[in-house]
């Protein structure tokens, strides 16, 4: 079976990786080739797919699943050994007590989704971080300080919600 087949089978792909790391572990019994050619695919997922995931309609249930993990983050955190976990956790706590924080977090999302669906290429998750600090930089002077770590916070809870979708997804339709 060829990719270009058009085929609906949702395990075309799956076969393939376990093909080709077949193949690289017959032609190398170590696995070094296997090994990294899995985490070239796992970080074109991470840096490229997930992105893209950054889907949210702006319907209600997704701005508060976004503001419900970000308020744990902040629960979980406050007390943290690590201090500059805690300081994060600190410095989210600030954003999400402004009396702007729901059209913060609103505006925010709707900036990565459109900064996401800019950048279709490989590597994209850099230039989304990127962009994204650049624009809270410009829309949200005042939280330029803190820009850095609301955006890993942020992108970090939108990837772990996008690989929570997807696992949804196949556990619901049996495919990916």
């Amino acid at each position: 079976m060829s990719i270009s087949t058009g085929s609906s089978d949702g395990t075309t792909l799956t076969r393939l990786l376990q093909q080709n790391v077949t193949v690289l572990t017959a032609l190398d019994p170590s696995g070094y080739f296997a090994r990294q050619y899995m985490q070239t695919i796992n970080t074109f997922l991470v840096t490229n797919v997930l992105p893209g995931m950054f889907d949210f309609n702006g319907d209600a249930s997704s701005f508060d699943v976004m503001m419900e993990y970000l308020t744990a983050f902040v629960n979980n955190n406050l007390n943290s050994e690590d201090a500059a976990i805690a300081n994060a956790a600190k410095d989210i706590q600030g954003i999400l007590s402004d009396k702007q924080a729901n059209l913060i977090l609103e505006d925010s999302l709707a900036a990565l989704r459109s900064i996401a669906a800019s950048y279709p290429e490989t590597l994209a998750l850099p230039y989304v971080a990127t962009h994204f600090l650049d624009w809270l930089k410009v829309k949200y002077p005042r939280l330029s300080g803190v820009g850095e770590v609301f955006g890993s916070v942020l992108i970090g809870g939108l990837a772990a919600l996008g690989i929570f979708n997807l696992f949804f997804w196949r556990s619901r339709t049996g495919k990916i």
